[in-house]
């Protein structure tokens, strides 16, 4: 299953959103994460960054992937 942001999400509720997770669910580790997020600037680049996250997420941690898929579906409900 791949993760997809849907066309006219907010770029930057998409980020906000995605590195909240990030640190929250990696602490110190999820930096990294953050600051790449920070550098997108579109959908296309965002959408680069779920699915660097969600493989990050299976490989370290896949019991975490239910919050991941509820941070992308709530980032999707304010898709206008």
């Amino acid at each position: 299953m791949l993760l997809s942001l849907k066309a006219g999400v907010s770029p930057s509720q998409a980020r906000f959103a995605l590195s909240n997770f990030c640190l929250d669910q990696f602490g110190t580790n999820g930096q990294d994460l953050a600051d790449v997020l920070e550098l997108c600037t579109d959908l296309a680049s965002l959408q680069e960054a779920v699915n660097t996250i969600q493989s990050e997420v299976r490989n370290r941690c896949p019991d975490r992937l239910p919050a991941l898929v509820a941070c992308v579906n709530e980032i999707n409900e304010t898709a206008f």
